[in-house]
């Protein structure tokens, strides 16, 4: 499930989802973050995406999200993930190459 960034339009890898630079421009507080990616953790856990890919998302080790789907009591996927996410490393460049498609945007604006 790809969907654009709700800021920016980039594709990202799910609806409600913000690429990294959008991220970092709202200089959200450790709190709204944290409600942020939960978020993101139970939109992505229902898509039947791994710990991997959601820590390859949005930017969070592979153990953080693992303690927050434990907290949020969403069990573990059992099974693969669709499309070519279930590759880390076209996930990884996929979201490279909407990142740098960004960065040139903003630096010819």
């Amino acid at each position: 499930m790809n969907a654009p960034c709700d800021r920016c339009g980039i594709e990202v890898a799910a609806r409600g989802m913000l690429c990294g630079d959008c991220l970092d421009v709202l200089e959200m507080t450790k709190a709204e973050m944290r409600d942020y990616t939960n978020g993101l953790i139970r939109t992505l856990k229902t898509s039947d995406h791994s710990d991997s890919q959601i820590a390859v998302y949005t930017g969070l080790s592979q153990r953080t999200v693992e303690r927050r789907r434990k907290v949020l009591g969403i069990p573990p996927v059992t099974k693969p993930a669709r499309q070519f996410w279930s590759d880390p490393e076209k996930a990884l460049e996929s979201n490279l190459r909407g990142i740098y498609a960004h960065n040139a945007r903003r630096s010819a604006a």
